[in-house]
């Protein structure tokens, strides 16, 4: 009993974390995906497809101004020409 209650204090962290993940995989799912023809990338988390601008959500890449800012849209970059 002694060893359950020192490790409550860790599963709220742990029960926290596997709510929020089910939800965003929920919230996914509801989404439909569409294919675009890519026009450019602008940065590390951001796209242009046609005239539509699209930034990645959860990703906080840094600017294009910003330190590696020009590597993170090269790995993009390289991404997007491997997914082709």
């Amino acid at each position: 009993m002694k060893n359950l209650i020192r490790l409550f204090p860790l599963l709220i962290p742990i029960a926290i974390i596997l709510i929020q993940i089910s939800a965003k995989s929920d919230q996914l799912d509801d989404r439909q995906s569409q294919d675009c023809n890519l026009t450019r990338i602008s940065d590390g988390d951001t796209i242009v497809c046609g005239q539509e601008r699209i930034r990645f959500c959860g990703i906080d890449a840094p600017e294009i101004s910003q330190p590696l800012g020009r590597e993170s849209k090269q790995k993009l970059t390289d991404f997007c020409k491997v997914r082709r």
